[in-house]
């Protein structure tokens, strides 16, 4: 049976977000973070951004902005050495003017308690902040990369590796291989679907920046630019050309997929990946 289909983030009306108390961590207390709920009826996890569709159709999808981000070298050997981002292009007004949304409930709130949010454990600021201040200090989750871009774009996070890394998908041209995708197929241009969660709430950074930080749980690629899919670092005189299947290879389950008068694509046909690409 199919499974649920995920809700799109604009599903969610952005006036009813609540917020947590302030929590406070790490040896030196310096990990501070806000629980970020849908609504003031729990504060159960069931009732945080967990598993929303970012793309509206996966017909359309988004496209990379560049490539995913390399490891950074103070992230390796660190919890966050697998935790990449991904720059992605917001062209859907809806999806656009809710993460807008999302972004003004966060300043909003954080202007209304800025002498708990930025204060220290147990001691907080004298004086609230100003608003300016507060989204000076703020990393939206939207936002104008460049001057002269056209959309803005939103930068996702995406975990290559180690527990619970983002499950990603292959479409290779209307052909989907499940677990399929690989980090290497985020190249610059790459075609995204991507499914989300904010569910660590609002971290802020004593002194300095705060946001919102949002998580690839899943992913559909489409592979973008300067992706390599030939066999070229074999020896050989003659080009190699890598073609793909008309059938699906031993071992593969595949469901037909029937092509509608119109053109319009009915059911799409699916891949299983190798053993060793799906989760753990």
């Amino acid at each position: 049976m199919p499974g649920k289909q995920y809700p799109h983030i604009s599903e969610f009306d952005t006036n009813t977000i609540t917020f947590g108390p302030v929590e406070y961590a790490g040896k030196n207390k310096d990990k501070v973070k806000v629980d970020m709920f849908r609504d003031g009826t729990s504060s159960a996890k069931t009732n945080r951004f967990n598993r929303l569709n970012l793309c509206r159709d996966a017909s359309t999808p988004m496209l990379t902005k560049y490539a995913l981000d390399t490891v950074r070298d103070d992230a390796i050997n660190t919890p966050n050495e697998f935790r990449r981002g991904l720059m992605v292009h917001v062209s859907d007004s809806v999806t656009r003017s809710t993460l807008e949304a999302i972004d003004e409930a966060v300043i909003k709130r954080a202007v209304e308690c800025s002498k708990e949010w930025f204060g220290k454990a147990g001691k907080p600021l004298a004086q609230p902040l100003s608003e300016a201040v507060v989204r000076d200090r703020y990393q939206p989750l939207i936002f104008f990369k460049d001057e002269g871009d056209e959309d803005k774009v939103v930068k996702i996070k995406v975990k290559t590796g180690g527990d619970y890394p983002t499950t990603m998908h292959l479409n290779e041209e209307g052909r989907f291989r499940k677990y399929g995708a690989k980090p290497e197929h985020l190249t610059q241009g790459a075609g995204v679907v991507p499914v989300v969660s904010m569910s660590y709430g609002v971290w802020i950074i004593p002194g300095g920046k705060f946001g919102v930080t949002m998580q690839a749980e899943e992913m559909m690629v489409s592979a973008g630019e300067g992706h390599d899919d030939d066999l070229s670092h074999f020896a050989s005189s003659k080009p190699i050309m890598v073609h793909t299947p008309d059938v699906a290879p031993p071992g593969a389950q595949e469901v037909a997929g029937t092509q509608a008068p119109d053109g319009s694509v009915e059911s799409l046909s699916m891949e299983m990946g190798e053993e060793d690409d799906g989760p753990m």
